[in-house]
């Protein structure tokens, strides 16, 4: 006859989790006279997937003597830019701005060397002492676009195409799964197999029986996570060659998972 240690609870929470938004999760729960008693165990599951698209953000800096100079330099030289990006089969549904900005930028000039002091015999009244001069700069002015390229063998191609219309800096340069979710599905069944493994091991090692299920939750940790580095920020020169690898991602799922046990019968 199978008896369980304790009256227990069967909640089971399952939330699924994606690169960059989360799902809400559903609860069932069955509430007993005590809460559950069990083994708890924690499973992992990894999946290796090649990515299919990337993004990366193109950015153009100028400065002048002006604001307005200044904006004119950088809005002409974006739309050469984003010219040459279209002009490599990027869409407008994959271009956008994230930020356009411009501002004063303050030189200092260096402090003068202190004046000597004057001679025994020397007057000061002729000395004239200069006006302070008013502030120096420029204004500096910039405008970055997001840019998604879903053909991975032309990201080289993108990025040389934009630095040669203009762009002097990109950064953020990323490679993704577009639709992660059967990736996470895979990995998530592999975390739980890993779990009920464990349990399976415990039970064995401590003379007991595996039951079951008492309540299964998923970590927050659940995602994706680089094989390789993306590329760091960087400032990119004129026709400039820009080789790129997108490399391999791990998509990771974690589960906890607790079992109840049974006492075996002799």
């Amino acid at each position: 006859m199978t008896r369980w240690m304790r009256s227990s609870a069967l909640i089971v929470a399952l939330g699924v989790g994606a690169v960059g938004c989360a799902h809400r999760g559903r609860s069932i729960e069955v509430r007993g006279a005590s809460s559950p008693e069990g083994v708890r165990v924690s499973g992992q599951g990894e999946v290796k997937a090649r990515p299919d698209v990337a993004r990366a953000t193109l950015g153009v800096e100028a400065r002048a003597a002006s604001a307005a100079e200044a904006v004119e330099q950088v809005s002409r030289t974006m739309q050469q830019v984003l010219a040459a990006v279209r002009a490599e089969g990027i869409v407008d549904a994959d271009l956008q701005t994230e930020q356009v900005s411009v501002f004063f930028e303050q030189e200092f000039p260096p402090t003068p060397p202190p004046r000597p002091l004057p001679q025994e015999g020397e007057g000061a009244a002729g000395a004239v002492e200069a006006a302070p001069a008013g502030p120096r700069g420029f204004y500096r002015a910039s405008n970055t676009v997001r840019v998604t390229v879903r053909d991975l063998a032309k990201t080289s191609a993108i990025l040389s195409a934009a630095t040669q219309a203009g762009a002097n800096a990109v950064h953020g340069l990323a490679f993704e799964i577009d639709d992660p979710k059967p990736h996470l599905a895979q990995a998530r069944a592999e975390a739980v197999r890993d779990a009920h493994e464990q349990a399976e091991q415990l039970a064995k090692l401590t003379g007991a029986k595996l039951g079951r299920v008492l309540a299964i939750s998923t970590q927050p940790q659940g995602g994706m996570r680089f094989g390789s580095s993306a590329a760091a920020p960087m400032m990119m020169k004129e026709h400039a060659q820009v080789p790129v690898e997108p490399g391999e991602l791990t998509v990771q799922q974690h589960v906890e998972i607790l079992y109840a046990i049974e006492a075996r019968d002799d």
